[in-house]
């Protein structure tokens, strides 16, 4: 019998975070059939043991490599058994009753293509801090130029993250943050999953933009809690090459939805935010050309990434 919902966490060497993660899902039990699958992106530091010994129930996909997000997680979910599909970043918590939130709202709604749950932060605030309007070249040259964080209560630069929207009440969104994002199975097995061209960071983005392109809307369920650790996969000298990755994402997007030039645009646009913010950390007090450094190999390796053109079967419906 397929279950209701179908759960992927996706693990690259972050034992600690995932055991708290798996240990979250399974003390807040849900009214509905739900099954767990953990897909290991070729960790190293104990991952697939500690899921082996502590965590029988949870079915375990090895993938013996970083594949990257959007892959680990059309590895565990493409063409399964279940009504709903779950992406659950191992840096999250599940609170009481947060997953019978989500489908009993997918359930009501049958409009709904897709939904993201409420972020906390760990001291209990909401979480502001991921996407929720469209990704636009100009959403992309005000994060880049900081006027999106000068003028976050603008309606004209403060769009895209919307920081002033409490987020305490459902509504419909163009994207919801894939840390947290419950799809119906049909729908993403229609769209094909994740674009699998998108290592990490833009795949959730491309998977509503196509979700709505289909007719279907992205919702938020504020009932649905989940503290998110935000970026405790990708600290220390791995961020460098995170904020790159995140930008050649983004080029792929915009070449893909928008077209080469528009691509070229937000190339432009995104290394000369890196130069910005490399004369600002030389330039700072407690700085100096050692703390902007990073930010020019940044602007360089951005300058520089191969975008590969879209995959036919991963390019709009309709």
């Amino acid at each position: 019998m397929q279950p209701d919902l179908r759960i992927c966490v996706v693990s690259y060497n972050t034992l600690a975070l995932l055991d708290n993660c798996l240990s979250s899902l399974i003390r807040h039990s849900s009214r509905f059939s739900v099954a767990i699958v953990v897909v290991d992106n070729g960790s190293t530091d104990g991952s697939v043991e500690m899921v082996r010994a502590k965590y029988p129930q949870v079915e375990l996909i090895e993938l013996g490599a970083n594949s990257g997000y959007g892959r680990a997680n059309n590895a565990a979910l493409l063409n399964s058994p279940g009504r709903y599909y779950l992406v659950l970043n191992s840096d999250t918590l599940v609170h009481d009753g947060a997953i019978d939130a989500l489908i009993e709202a997918m359930d009501a709604s049958p409009t709904l293509g897709a939904a993201g749950g409420a972020l906390i932060n760990p001291d209990g605030s909401m979480q502001t801090n991921w996407a929720v309007g469209d990704l636009t070249l100009a959403s992309v040259l005000w994060e880049q130029t900081y006027l999106a964080k000068i003028f976050p209560r603008s309606k004209l630069f403060g769009d895209y993250f919307r920081s002033t929207w409490p987020r305490d009440c459902d509504t419909t969104i163009p994207q919801a943050c894939g840390a947290c994002l419950i799809a119906r199975a049909d729908t993403f097995n229609q769209l094909g999953g994740f674009d699998p061209a998108i290592f990490m960071y833009a795949e959730d983005t491309d998977l509503c933009r196509r979700i709505r392109d289909v007719g279907l809307e992205v919702g938020y369920i504020s009932g649905a809690r989940f503290t998110h650790l935000h970026g405790q996969s990708s600290t220390g000298e791995l961020r460098p090459r995170m904020i790159v990755e995140h930008n050649r994402s983004r080029i792929y997007y915009f070449r893909k939805h928008a077209g080469p030039v528009a691509a070229a645009a937000s190339r432009a646009i995104m290394v000369a935010g890196a130069i910005l913010r490399a004369a600002i950390r030389t330039l700072a007090p407690a700085g100096g050309p050692r703390a902007g450094s990073q930010f020019i190999n940044v602007a360089c390796w951005t300058a520089l990434a191969h975008v590969p053109p879209p995959p036919p079967s991963t390019r709009r419906i309709g």
